[in-house]
């Protein structure tokens, strides 16, 4: 469970079915991590409402000499039952600071981006034309950072890039293909 401005953002219970020390699979269930609060946007709050939606997951991942590889699948049943799929590379120096640097490529499904950036005839206005968003890649970037205080306190934070395809860009209510995003704070391992 991740602590965000807005409430938590909980990631969700996963059971590895299948696990050595060089991979592991695994099946879970998760929330979607696309923003589903229209609220926060004045441009937005009179587009219909999105419900959050609820993932069933399968995915897998492989250690390498200098890295991570690992893949992920993932159905929505509850909101726009759109699916995703993830393949990233984690590569793992030996620094001080722990910095874990990360390239994924997101391929999301036409229903999940028209849940999203999609604008509805009856959402049209003047400044906002009617939007039927295609499927899409995305690419994202960034580096995490664990820093151990002690065997149970380890500060954590995190910088990334993520980059949309053309069908989630041209939408009339997204004004810019890259995001940027991160985070700093506490660990505690019970």
């Amino acid at each position: 469970m991740i602590i965000k401005e807005n409430g938590f953002d909980i990631v969700g219970p996963a059971w590895s079915f299948s696990a050595t020390p060089a991979r592991e699979f695994y099946v879970g269930a998760g929330l979607d991590e696309w923003d589903h609060e229209r609220g926060d946007s004045a441009v937005l709050q009179d587009m219909a409402e999105l419900d959050r939606a609820i993932n069933l997951r399968v995915g897998g991942a492989w250690k390498l000499a200098n890295g991570t590889i690992s893949a992920d699948l993932a159905q929505d049943v509850a909101a726009h039952e759109g699916a995703q799929a993830k393949l990233r590379y984690t590569h793992h120096p030996d620094t001080p600071l722990n910095l874990r640097p990360y390239a994924e490529l997101q391929w999301l499904s036409a229903d999940l981006t028209d849940y999203y950036v999609g604008v509805d005839a009856a959402e049209a206005k003047a400044d906002r034309p009617a939007y039927q968003a295609d499927d899409s890649l995305a690419l994202k970037v960034g580096v995490k950072m664990e820093k151990p205080l002690s065997r149970r306190l380890t500060l954590v934070g995190s910088v990334s890039a993520n980059s949309y395809g053309s069908a989630i860009a041209d939408s009339p209510i997204i004004d810019s293909s890259t995001v940027w995003g991160g985070y700093a704070g506490a660990a505690y391992r019970w």
